[in-house]
């Protein structure tokens, strides 16, 4: 699949061969992965990287790079199925998770193209559940709020707007991650595919690393007992469309039942499109998708490449 995001100056690291010994692995090398391994880093563990590829190959390379708490309408579905206390949790992991982001964005000159923008999650009909999920999310702490449709680049019935969110160059951001995590210690092998896991022993083709703490990173589990872990997940198409069209509106846009994410960059617009669960078949291939349904809204912008990719979901 092809990569949107470049990379500069990448550098190579060398395939695991023979035995080595670390206080943690982790075991894909992805953006999920490389932020675990730089937090076990700076609480002074020894830490190995696994990755069956090379670094950021996956959904990294064809994200969005749009930053939010949520992007699509979920809060109030959780606090009815795990009460208020946990979704009061998970939007608090949440918000500490985009605090530690914003912090290392402060850390480096550049700030991997971060831009402060608003999230603005689209309804097409009634604004009652816009209503209901802005109280969830400022009950717990969040700043949101409702509002008409308003600037919107897509028609619908109501806009609820997650404040002070972002947008990044994820490749940027994950070689900032990758240059800290190294200048730690961290140990990464690419080409070193895990073939098996035990209580404390990752083992590749080549190679075993035994660790007292191993982290599974990668995009779908790469084992599945005891917890029967693909029975918990499941897999969404997803692709990237690059547009040349000059953006009509400030800040990010997502659709509240996750159909589509939309941003400014550069000069233009990216379009993040859902192209349905993986194994189901495709209806609408994506150019006609973005044809019937997008394009009008966005002064007819024709696509020119679209980058596919698959983001995994727990269920």
């Amino acid at each position: 699949m092809k990569e949107f995001w470049t990379r500069e100056d990448w550098e190579l690291f060398p395939t695991l061969r023979g035995p080595h010994k670390a206080d943690a692995v982790v075991v894909g090398g992805g953006l999920t992965g490389m932020t675990a391994a730089l937090w076990l880093c700076r609480a002074g563990l020894k830490v190995v990287m696994l990755e069956a590829e090379t670094l950021a190959c996956g959904a990294t390379a064809r994200c969005g790079g749009m930053l939010s708490l949520t992007n699509r309408l979920m809060m109030e579905n959780l606090e009815n199925q795990r009460g208020s206390g946990a979704a009061g949790a998970y939007l608090r992991a949440q918000m500490t998770s985009f605090g530690a982001i914003r912090s290392l964005a402060e850390e480096t000159a550049d700030a991997f193209d971060w831009q402060d923008a608003d999230t603005g999650i689209l309804a097409p009909s009634a604004r009652t559940h816009l209503e209901e999920e802005a109280h969830t999310l400022r009950r717990a702490g969040a700043a949101a709020e409702v509002t008409p449709s308003g600037p919107s680049p897509f028609p619908c019935a109501g806009v609820l707007t997650l404040k002070n969110m972002a947008t990044l160059h994820p490749i940027k951001y994950f070689q900032h991650l990758t240059r800290s995590a190294v200048g730690l210690g961290l140990r990464i092998f690419e080409h070193s595919r895990v073939t098996a896991l035990e209580t404390n022993m990752a083992q590749t083709h080549q190679g075993i690393v035994t660790a007292p703490y191993i982290v599974i990173a990668t995009g779908y589990p790469i084992i599945n007992v005891p917890g029967w872990y693909f029975l918990r997940l499941w897999q969404r198409r997803r692709s990237l469309l690059p547009l040349g069209t000059k953006p009509a509106f400030e800040g990010m846009y997502v659709d509240a039942s996750g159909r589509f994410g939309l941003r400014k960059w550069q000069d233009g617009v990216l379009l993040q499109l859902d192209g349905g669960m993986v194994g189901q078949p495709m209806g609408e291939d994506v150019s006609a998708v973005y044809r019937h349904q997008y394009a009008p809204y966005l002064d007819g912008a024709r696509v020119t490449e679209i980058y596919e990719g698959v983001e995994t979901f727990s269920a």
